[in-house]
């Protein structure tokens, strides 16, 4: 069997779905459908699993038991807190906590068994993407002296970008897809020359939204990039366990802690400091009040911090009086601007311990996925940093991109089973 490099049927579908998953959130403006793109990401791999899952991975059978035991631990919580939830609030919670974890197992199982024609796909996501990371700079530096209505607020002196989307924190999560993409398309060996230039402009157009979380992931990469390029990730002959575990030294770790602070630091004192009340800080705080007084099992589902709680005001917001606060207040926008501590008000400290085994185990299962591939592992390793990054500021396992960018990524690094065969 030859290396499939072109499109094949599937892949020319799942290029439409993946196109939808890097336009969805302008697509939103169009109509609400498409708001419902992960969902039917979710239940399409469910089935796939269904179908298809017999002989899983004992990550993947980890996942799904502590999935398992995290809903039991829920119900606990809905049913001893006395906090009134609709049943129609708690299975909305329930799938949006299991959504990413359950997509994972299944879109992993699916492009092992299906032929998309990856090296083909990869190129032609990567051609798209140039365009428009190219445009949207263009437009970025055309916006700070003109307005054509795609800024909103000032960051570091300059206006904050949000090109096609919603916000500038929006294209600010859309960036680490582009960036990732056009990664994965330095696998060709050829027009490296060529390629190298658009990653910049990736960084700029990342710039642009005056987001420190840009910032911080430019340095990521630009590390995870320098460690790819010695002998043990390039050595496609050692299994990603053993580069991961090469990877995972002390050093390493102080070094970008210390990186991520200095980066991060203002933004801190921002969000977590005494002297300003914010929607960050006071979910932090909410969640821990929660903790302490649902001890130990957390006030259930849609109770705290997740989308279902905003949807259906939780009285726990009243309970704290964080009602008051304008961002907080019923319809705020910024209701879901957390992950940990929403995990802890809603699951207690024995759900947030299986929370964070099952993050732990979703990342190094990601990262298992990319085999000996070294741009391959480039991306999963950025992506797992991203998300943990991210998780201190939003709800970033639970957001609908997350799903669509693990689909798409997932799609694009999992080698086909006849391409595993030939090594």
């Amino acid at each position: 069997m030859e290396r499939t490099s072109e499109f094949t049927k599937p892949g020319i579908v799942w290029f439409v779905v993946i196109n939808i998953i890097l336009f969805q959130n302008p697509l939103l403006k169009i109509t609400s459908l498409f708001k419902y793109t992960d969902e039917c990401l979710m239940l399409f791999f469910a089935a796939w699993i269904a179908t298809h899952g017999k002989k899983l991975h004992k990550s993947y059978v980890l996942m799904a038991v502590l999935m398992i035991a995290l809903v039991y631990l829920g119900l606990l919580g809905n049913a001893f807190s006395g906090v009134s939830r609709t049943k129609a609030a708690i299975i909305l919670d329930i799938a949006n906590f299991a959504k990413l974890f359950v997509t994972m197992i299944g879109v992993s199982l699916y492009f092992e068994e299906v032929d998309v024609g990856r090296t083909g796909l990869i190129r032609q996501l990567a051609a798209e993407v140039r365009l428009i990371v190219t445009a949207g700079l263009a437009l970025a530096a055309l916006s700070q002296v003109v307005n054509i209505g795609m800024t909103h607020g000032v960051r570091f002196g300059i206006k904050a970008f949000q090109f096609i989307f919603s916000t500038p924190g929006m294209l600010n999560q859309y960036c680490i897809i582009y960036l990732l993409i056009l990664t994965l398309d330095l696998r060709a060996s050829a027009d490296k020359r060529f390629k190298y230039p658009f990653l910049l402009i990736t960084f700029g157009l990342w710039i642009s939204t005056g987001r420190t979380r840009g910032f911080a992931m430019i340095a990521v990469w630009t590390v995870i990039m320098y460690l790819a390029n010695n002998e043990v990730f390039g050595d496609r002959t050692i299994p990603a366990e053993v580069k991961i575990r090469r990877f995972l030294r002390p050093q390493y770790f102080a070094a970008a802690a210390a990186g991520l602070l200095l980066i991060g630091w203002d933004q801190l004192e921002y969000y977590l400091g005494g002297g300003t009340v914010t929607a960050r800080g006071l979910l932090l705080r909410g969640g821990v009040t929660a903790m302490q007084e649902f001890f130990p099992l957390g006030a259930g589902y849609a109770t705290f911090g997740t989308e279902q709680a905003a949807r259906y005001y939780s009285p726990l917001y009243y309970r704290y009086g964080m009602n008051t606060f304008w961002a907080l207040a019923e319809g705020g926008s910024e209701l879901t601007d957390c992950y940990w501590p929403a995990v802890g008000a809603e699951f207690g400290v024995f759900g947030l311990l299986i929370m964070v085994v099952l993050v732990v185990v979703f990342s190094m299962t990601l990262i298992r996925l990319s085999g000996t591939d070294k741009y391959a592992l480039v991306v999963a390793i950025v992506y797992v940093i991203y998300l943990l990054i991210s998780s201190t500021a939003t709800g970033i396992y639970t957001a609908y991109t997350t799903t669509g960018f693990t689909t798409a990524l997932i799609a694009l690094i999992t080698p086909y089973r006849g391409e595993k065969d030939r090594h």
